[in-house]
């Protein structure tokens, strides 16, 4: 037996590991494996050469703003994340002042019109940013980090465990519009002017299925299920991969094993398989409705970071996440699975404010890697694995879809639209189980003489925002005098803070959610339309105009981005409505 858990592939496929600790005393095993396939109309088979799984987020520049490749290594995905990197490329032969590039993976239909100065003609290509990964700097990913963002290092960050109050979300790289419940790895792909040498290409990757053997010490054959969590899609290579992902739970680090990654492969059929022939339709020239007018200096200018994060506020968003053990089933999504220990496969055959994932379900496990390259000091911690000389195929086991792995979902909670209809408590604002089972109460400093509620102070604050009166009238008319107000102010502040240094936002959301539902009182309730096009705006930066043209005041923006974060972890409903209205806007 090794002296930890060794990876061997046994396939083509790329496979790695990354030891990581879920929470203090626990430590987690996440195995990653990569399927990259050609990409060719009709049926897309694997690749001869299979592309190493990405241990570095690569950038187009020393800014870290503009983000080229996202990197492979991460615990999990609450969301399976759809990505896209290359450029638009019009018509062969034919000059265009702008194009329609479209992707579609399944039931996610996105395009973009792209205008190139002067236009282009035959095989110039312009780069397409809003398809590509979204960096972890800019203010919708970092918002999700809260209080730790300044602290949180790329490179390190998995030789700690993972704060109490972290939001899974963060993970995924994708754009929110660009983020779906799950992948099967088989959905239809359509690329419209996404090719240099196709002009609309339609196909769907052979399947392909990975599977996971642990095997320890005076114990049995454990298996482990592994996930589709990613599709990268590279347009100037003709080149798409799945990540795969699955979690082992080890007892320390170096808890001794074996693991060995195998994989089913379609067999090719004798025809190509029919695909919808709708998407098969020639496409029209013509400029397209409902899609986004960028031109290519926009689509440079948008990568650079939207909103500075402003050190010492709570995460907006930032829900209470349990961490529990790793031997508890529910958050494991399956018993029986032992420990493994950071491996990255050797030689050569190892084998998206974001939406939060659906209510019930949770991120799902890792794959695994296999380059022999070292990895640079403070990148998660990997082992080769030995390869094979020979391809063994195991006989095929039935495997459900495994759940998602990650946090616990948190009991549901009025969504933003209720909030008008009554202010919640700071006690119903968190999840109650999860703070007496912590020991974890809010303390609140000694109130002065003149006594408001955090609701009180809260519903107030954005009175005095509206601007529909001064400060002096707003207070008088809530018999408040200046003194008492600062103090009241004050009071709650410290005790906001206090709360969020222990890892926890009930008396933040609390506020949170007197402040939005003051603001809907004067404008009306914010709906999910209104709330796509404010993400949107922060993706644009382009805040301050929207929320004026929302009649919405400027500071309401922040306690709305975390107040409907909150609300649509837990509605899957809502989520969707807000995904499709989202869609919707940028084709506007």
């Amino acid at each position: 037996m090794f002296p930890w858990m060794h990876i061997v592939a046994r396939c083509p496929l790329k496979a790695a590991s990354l030891l990581w600790h879920p929470r203090t005393g626990a430590t987690a095993l996440t195995l990653l494996c990569k399927a990259t396939f050609a990409l060719r109309p009709g049926r897309s088979r694997l690749a001869a050469e299979q592309d190493a799984l990405s241990t570095l987020d690569t950038y187009a520049d020393d800014a870290r703003a503009i983000l080229i490749t996202a990197s492979d290594m991460c615990p999990f995905k609450r969301r399976a994340d759809v990505l896209f990197h290359g450029h638009a490329y019009a018509p062969s032969g034919h000059r265009a002042p702008s194009i329609v590039a479209r992707l579609v993976v399944g039931k996610l239909d996105k395009s973009l019109e792209v205008h190139a100065d002067g236009g282009w003609q035959g095989q110039q290509g312009w780069p397409v940013a809003n398809f590509r990964a979204v960096a972890p700097t800019s203010p919708l990913r970092a918002a999700l980090l809260g209080r730790h963002a300044k602290a949180w290092d790329p490179q390190t960050w998995n030789t700690r465990p993972l704060p109490d109050d972290f939001d899974g979300a963060f993970f995924n790289a994708a754009p929110v519009d660009q983020q779906i419940p799950e992948l099967t790895g088989d959905e239809i792909i359509v690329l419209e002017h996404l090719s240099p040498v196709y002009p609309r290409l339609v196909t769907r990757l052979s399947r392909v299925v990975p599977r996971a053997a642990v095997q320890r010490e005076n114990r049995d054959v454990e298996r482990v299920r592994l996930r589709c969590d990613t599709l990268s899609i590279d347009g100037d290579r003709g080149v798409a991969s799945l990540v795969f992902r699955g979690l082992v739970p080890l007892s320390h680090p170096d808890e001794p094993g074996l693991v060995t990654i195998t994989a089913e492969a379609e067999e090719a059929p004798p025809e190509e398989e029919n695909i919808d022939p709708r998407a098969n339709d020639a496409r029209s020239s013509k400029k397209q409705p409902g899609t986004m007018v960028l031109t290519a200096g926009q689509l440079v200018g948008a990568a650079k970071p939207a909103l500075p994060f402003v050190s010492g506020a709570p995460a907006p968003g930032i829900e209470r996440e349990s961490t529990a053990p790793l031997e508890d089933p529910a958050v494991m999504g399956r018993t029986g699975t032992g420990p493994l220990s950071p491996t990255l496969s050797g030689g050569g055959l190892p084998f998206h404010p974001s939406f939060p994932e659906r209510p019930g379900t949770l991120p799902a496990p890792p794959a695994s890697l296999s380059s022999a390259a070292a990895l640079e000091p403070g990148l998660p911690r990997t082992r080769p694995a030995a390869p094979e000389a020979e391809v063994e195929r195991e006989a095929p086991i039935d495997v459900p879809p495994p759940p998602m792995i990650g946090p616990v979902p948190v009991p549901a909670r009025p969504a933003p639209g209720e909030a008008a209809a009554g202010v919640p408590s700071a006690a119903a604002a968190e999840d109650p189980a999860a703070a007496v089972a912590e020991g974890r109460e809010a303390s609140v400093p000694e109130p002065p003489p003149f006594e408001l509620s955090i609701e009180q102070v809260a519903a107030i604050a954005a009175e005095i925002a509206e601007r529909r009166q001064d400060q002096a009238a707003v207070l008088h008319a809530h018999g408040l005098h200046e003194r008492a107000w600062s103090e009241n102010q004050q009071r709650w502040t410290a005790a906001v803070e206090e709360q969020a240094s222990r890892g926890s936002h009930a008396l933040r959301a609390a506020y949170d959610a007197a402040y939005v539902a003051q603001v809907e009182q004067v404008r009306g309730a914010i709906t999910p339309e209104e709330y796509a096009r404010i993400l949107l705006a922060l993706d644009r930066r382009r805040t301050d105009e929207t929320l004026d043209a929302l009649k919405i005041q400027r500071p309401a923006l922040m306690p709305i981005v975390r107040l409907w974060t909150r609300a649509l972890a837990r509605d899957a409903t809502l989520a969707d409505a807000v995904s499709d209205a989202l869609q919707a806007a940028q084709r506007a």
